[in-house]
């Protein structure tokens, strides 16, 4: 007995049953973009608003910030995701420092902690962004012949994968969804206590003055910081140079939070001069992180094939070179953009 074939058995079977014919209709594929990196928005403050009021300004600009990128570090390769992620963090632990002696209660020490966590947890990956976007690809682009450079390439490549992964755990961990709980309670809140009950001898009590006045003093206070670890620029070794680039940063993000309760020129001008000396010294530093990525990345290449280490030490031997040819022309900026800051006073006086 001869079968017939399958497609007029499901034929006769739809006549049978006089259903209609039609072509089956074939929804076209969605695509949904990647949802795009989002930079901050400075909160907007008048000089008489409270220290209470600013705070949870501050608070909530550097939050909001941060969970605007949440799904763009999850969703998204692009290295301008993790790197805001980065920077909100940076700017909300700024925030606390900040505001953490004067607001009663250990609850922004404990948000603060907890900050600190997601930005090691992310932290990897964006060192590995920079190193690939800015220290590695203008060596491999030029040098792309080289031996070893394809391999170097792929290395560091699958190092950024797992990084980026890591943060990814952080951002959807049970851990992470418990402070952002915690964060949002604190912002819901009402930080400042009765004004009955707070004495001029509180710090409590500063929460009730003018943030103009709390910011100069903030302000003040850094600004010399700053210029004080500055002094000797030039001969200032690696260790030193940091923590000025640290202070310059903490100095920048409290310029920022509090910019609108001041003239509006003078601020700006004062921040794009802060921010041309934090470009160099930020350069300076990603030199330096580069170091120990290289080692692991020839450590990761070595232990895969040990006939490629040495391709490996020579990549490296490359970039390091490359990058030490534009120190002095590095150095000559950085030289530039201080005494260009240094000849302008603050803003807040």
């Amino acid at each position: 007995m001869t079968t017939a074939p399958k497609s007029k058995i499901a034929l006769s079977l739809v006549v049978d049953n006089k259903a209609p014919l039609r072509p089956r209709q074939v929804r076209p594929s969605v695509t949904r973009a990647a949802p795009k990196p989002v930079k901050a928005e400075l909160p907007a403050l008048v000089p008489e608003a409270s220290v209470a009021a600013a705070c949870h300004a501050v608070m909530n600009s550097c939050f909001a910030h941060l969970i605007d990128n949440r799904m763009p570090v999850l969703k998204s390769e692009d290295p301008e995701a993790v790197h805001q992620a980065r920077v909100a963090l940076r700017r909300l632990r700024a925030a606390i420092a900040i505001f953490r002696d004067v607001v009663p209660g250990e609850a922004l020490k404990q948000i603060g902690e907890e900050a600190r966590w997601l930005a090691g947890e992310m932290g990897p990956v964006r060192d590995l962004d920079v190193f690939l976007g800015e220290i590695f690809q203008p060596v491999a682009k030029k040098l792309a012949e080289e031996a070893g450079v394809s391999a170097y390439r792929m290395t560091a490549k699958a190092l950024q994968a797992e990084a980026r992964q890591r943060a990814r755990r952080a951002l959807r961990s049970r851990r992470f969804q418990h402070w952002r709980n915690q964060v949002q309670s604190w912002l819901a809140a009402d930080i400042a206590p009765p004004l009955a009950t707070a004495v001029p001898s509180d710090t409590a009590g500063l929460l009730y003055q003018p943030v103009s006045e709390f910011a100069a003093a903030i302000l003040d206070k850094r600004d010399r910081q700053a210029r004080r670890r500055s002094r000797h620029l030039a001969r200032l070794p690696v260790a030193e140079r940091h923590e000025l680039r640290l202070s310059l940063k903490k100095l920048r993000y409290a310029a920022e939070f509090f910019a609108s309760a001041f003239p509006q020129k003078e601020t700006a001008r004062y921040i794009k001069r802060l921010a041309r000396l934090q470009d160099a010294l930020g350069y300076l530093n990603d030199k330096e992180v580069a170091q120990p990525l290289m080692v692991q990345i020839e450590a990761r290449i070595a232990a895969a094939s040990s006939e490629l280490a040495a391709d490996a030490r020579y990549v490296s031997g490359l970039v390091t070179g490359w990058h030490e040819a534009d120190h002095e022309a590095v150095e000559r900026e950085l030289r530039q953009a201080w005494k260009r800051f240094d000849s302008g006073g603050g803003f807040w006086n």
